[in-house]
């Protein structure tokens, strides 16, 4: 019997670059190298493998999340398979698998109840997506599955990410939705999906209630704790390594606590800033001082405040789940 077929698609935008930069203008350039929204953070093997030894380090809390997906599955898959016509095949569309683990955890339970026609993941690091590819192959968590793999950012995916099922069920997990403008980002997946389609979201929790405006430096302690670490600062440091001739233990890390990226109302960006930088650009070797550098920036929300907010979206929700400092939601495109 022939093996299901791999297919691997580079949209244009991939190679035409963020906001029409080529990859040689990210490497002549720290400000387009280094963007707020990660843009480039998971790009390149150095960076790729900056993201995968993260994923696997217990303060960032990969395990946590596969924990709280855990408990909100049974919940969600009752008000999936409530939405589904009968016998309906349903395609998986992962929009950033990272390392592949959580999705192999996904494919796992949501295979045992679902039919699951295809699966499909984009993500904007082509290193990110071979290495995810094969360890859900190696796993054996896509058997018998079709796989295509498109490098894409989430913005240009008109044509290449629908699995065309029945119904399709599309992903956004790994606290993904807190990397950029939350708004952008639900109406262009919105867009791209059918009516009935529906939406699996995580996203990071904080416990500050409602909360904007000043934080005590308690406060900024408790929202930053579990991004406060080596392997955390190299990672987040990938972009400025991958261009200058600086390495992370050259650098002193810290944090900003505001509203500086997010549109949701009580959520909070934490940013991550490198002080006393010097060093020189690989490519033209011209000098490169800052003495301070926000290198990304990541979001933690207001439970109520979010599931408000989403409620007002495209999109309607169907499960609201907390658990722990982590929400999980399943919204539905309206029919």
């Amino acid at each position: 019997m022939q093996k299901p077929s791999t297919r691997f698609i580079v949209a244009e935008r991939r190679y035409l670059g963020h906001d029409g930069a080529s990859p040689l203008d990210q490497c002549r350039s720290l400000d387009v190298a280094v963007q707020l929204d990660l843009h480039y953070h998971f790009s390149g093997p150095l960076c790729a493998s900056y993201w995968i030894d993260l994923c696997q380090c217990q303060e960032y809390g990969h395990g946590r999340l596969i924990d709280a997906l855990d408990n909100a599955l049974p919940t969600v898959l009752d008000a999936v398979r409530d939405r589904l016509p009968r016998r309906a095949r349903v395609g998986l569309v992962s929009l950033g698998p990272g390392d592949g683990e959580v999705d192999i955890h996904l494919l796992d339970r949501l295979r045992s109840t679902l039919e699951i026609k295809t699966y499909r993941c984009v993500d904007f690091s082509f290193e990110l997506l071979e290495y995810a590819v094969r360890r859900m192959r190696a796993s054996g968590a896509t058997a018998g599955l079709p796989m295509t793999a498109v490098c894409t950012d989430f913005n240009s995916i008109d044509g290449l990410a629908a699995s065309r099922g029945d119904v399709d069920l599309w992903l956004l997990t790994g606290y993904t939705i807190g990397n950029q403008n939350e708004a952008r980002l639900v109406a262009d997946i919105a867009r791209r999906m059918r009516p009935g389609d529906c939406l699996l979201v995580d996203a990071h929790l904080h416990t500050l209630g409602g909360q904007e405006g000043e934080f005590t430096g308690e406060q900024r302690r408790h929202l930053a704790r579990g991004y406060d670490n080596e392997m955390c600062n190299r990672f987040c440091f990938g972009p400025v390594e991958t261009v200058t001739t600086a390495l992370s233990g050259d650098v002193v890390f810290d944090y900003r606590v505001g509203r500086f990226v997010t549109v949701v109302p009580g959520a909070v960006n934490v940013v991550i800033r490198c002080l006393g930088l010097e060093a020189r650009m690989r490519l033209t070797a011209d000098p490169v001082s800052r003495e301070s550098l926000d290198l990304c920036s990541t979001t933690l929300y207001h439970f109520d405040a979010l599931h408000a907010w989403l409620a007002a979206s495209p999109l309607r929700p169907l499960v609201a789940w907390r658990h722990g400092e982590t929400a999980v939601l399943l919204l539905e495109k309206p029919r």
